[in-house]
């Protein structure tokens, strides 16, 4: 009998065909970040390891308190020799889940290397990556979204609330002459637009003109550790006040600057 037959899923991700299998686990990701540049598969590990290691960060796994640092690490100094699509955003998203789930050890790690003897950019990828984070925890990126995701529900209300006209608009009629039929089907669709139009600009109690959204609450995770970042990030500045190959020429001013608005 056809009926007791199942059907045969046809769906394929092709997930048995990928070069490196996803990573289930952050050790996992931390070896392939580590492959080096001779391996055969060398290209193939760097790139699924940037794209799974800031969903496997923000699940929260039991060993990210001790793999955090050295991915932090492993994230600050890869290059990008393989010419991966996306690779400074997916690192950069990588090194913010981070510094957002661990935020004292990364930070540690963010803050010693700004003042290390290393590139320019560098340093600003480790200021930038604290902003972002401190920008996270502390729960404005939500207020953002939920401001913006009610400034678009406003629009599309106003929009819906507009009385439209369809149709053509004239003044005088093509024909002098036309059938009573015509005559009372227009006087009827001016009565059913005016009415409509009469609706929609009516405010009855109890009701609202616009579909109201639901108010979001966020936590200031941010508030407990500030101080231990500006506090760690100042005497740090305060260390390497007096030397000149940080803070002489063009460089040196950029990064003054980028260190003042992080603080």
């Amino acid at each position: 009998d056809d009926n007791v037959l199942l059907p045969y899923n046809l769906e394929d991700d092709e997930e048995d065909l990928r070069e490196t299998q996803r990573p289930f686990y952050l050790r996992d990701c931390l070896d392939l970040l580590r492959a080096s540049n001779e391996d055969d598969n060398a290209y193939s590990s760097h790139q699924t390891a940037l794209q799974e290691v800031t969903k496997l960060v923000r699940s929260k796994p039991v060993d990210l308190h001790d793999l955090a640092s050295s991915l932090a690490k492993e994230l600050l100094y890869m290059e990008n020799k393989f010419n991966i699509a996306r690779f400074t955003e997916l690192r950069q998203s990588g090194l913010v889940a981070l510094a957002v789930e661990e935020p004292v050890s990364v930070s540690r790690v963010l803050i010693g290397d700004v003042f290390e003897n290393i590139g320019l950019g560098t340093r600003l990828e480790c200021l930038v990556t604290l902003e972002q984070a401190a920008y996270e925890l502390s729960g404005a990126k939500a207020l953002d979204e939920s401001r913006k995701a009610r400034k678009k529900q406003f629009q599309q209300d106003m929009t819906t609330n507009e009385p439209k006209i369809s149709g053509n608009r004239r003044l005088v009629h093509k024909s002098k002459t036309e059938s009573p039929q015509n005559i009372v089907e227009d006087g009827t669709n001016r009565v059913e637009r005016a009415i409509t139009s009469i609706e929609r600009r009516t405010r009855r109690w109890g009701q609202s003109r616009q579909k109201t959204m639901p108010s979001v609450t966020v936590s200031n995770r941010f508030g407990p550790i500030a101080p231990l970042q500006f506090y760690s990030l100042l005497e740090e500045f305060v260390k390497c006040k007096e030397d000149s190959s940080l803070w002489s020429g063009a460089n040196g001013s950029r990064l003054l600057s980028s260190c003042l608005i992080t603080l």
